[in-house]
């Protein structure tokens, strides 16, 4: 009963906030750090640093990010369909 019933309605509740709490996160922190590699925009600044060029590096790592977090939202909106009350 849990399984059939319980398990479904509880995802689907689930899948939205889950899916905002995990773009907020990538956007807030550097995901990347938390597993020792340098992230996106430590790395941005070390380029820049060295070829004094920041617009240009800075806007590759805004579309770095841009594609995470639309990789998610993509990943967020495939599943609320697979849980979808029909």
């Amino acid at each position: 009963v849990w399984l059939k019933i319980k398990l479904p309605l509880i995802l689907r509740s689930m899948v939205p906030p889950l899916i905002n709490e995990l773009t907020l996160i990538v956007k807030a922190t550097a995901l990347l750090s938390a597993i020792t590699v340098t992230d996106v925009m430590r790395t941005a600044q070390q380029i820049y640093a060295s070829n004094y060029r920041p617009l240009e590096t800075l806007l590759a790592a805004a579309i770095v990010y841009a594609v995470i977090n639309l990789s998610i939202s993509l990943l967020g909106t495939l599943l609320e369909a697979r849980f979808r009350i029909v």
